[in-house]
């Protein structure tokens, strides 16, 4: 047998090559299983459906993504978050203490009187406040309270 096939630095210098391929492969992998979760299926959706304008507005509030609301109001979102979804845009926004979306959202339309199973968005805060063990969560939905009120939310009938 030939010695240059045992020989301990060939074998290592074969090893690295191998796993920096293994590493690199896996590492591409990863960056374009992140690509599609981060870039595609917020545009598309999990089942390959084009997200409706609306759900694609309820993120947007959520994530406190000011431009991408304005522009989703502007392509012809509905502020209240149309037949499914009505008044969760502004609950997204307020939940998240996003209180400049939520003006935006009023300013086009939204309803601040909206129910939820027959709660009202103040309420509905209010008893999540009361539920909430964390003082920054609490504060925040004290925020949206304080917001509601000042533009004049009603009680449910």
């Amino acid at each position: 047998m030939s010695s240059s096939l045992y020989v301990p630095g060939h074998i290592a210098r074969l090893k690295s090559s191998f796993l920096s391929y293994n590493v690199c492969m896996r590492v591409k992998t990863v960056l374009l299983f992140l690509v599609a979760c981060l870039v595609v299926v917020p545009i598309i959706g999990c089942s390959g459906e084009k997200m409706s304008l609306e759900y694609r507005l309820m993120l947007a509030c959520g994530s406190g993504d000011v431009d991408a609301v304005n522009d989703l109001l502007e392509q012809g979102a509905s502020a209240n978050g149309g037949e499914d979804m009505e008044g969760v845009p502004l609950f997204a926004a307020l939940s998240e203490g996003n209180l400049a979306i939520a003006d935006i959202l009023v300013d086009s339309g939204a309803d601040i009187d909206v129910l939820f199973d027959g709660e009202s968005l103040p309420d509905l805060f209010k008893n999540e406040k009361d539920d909430s063990d964390d003082e920054v969560e609490r504060e925040k939905l004290q925020s949206a309270i304080d917001w509601l009120n000042a533009r004049g939310a009603r009680p449910p009938p």
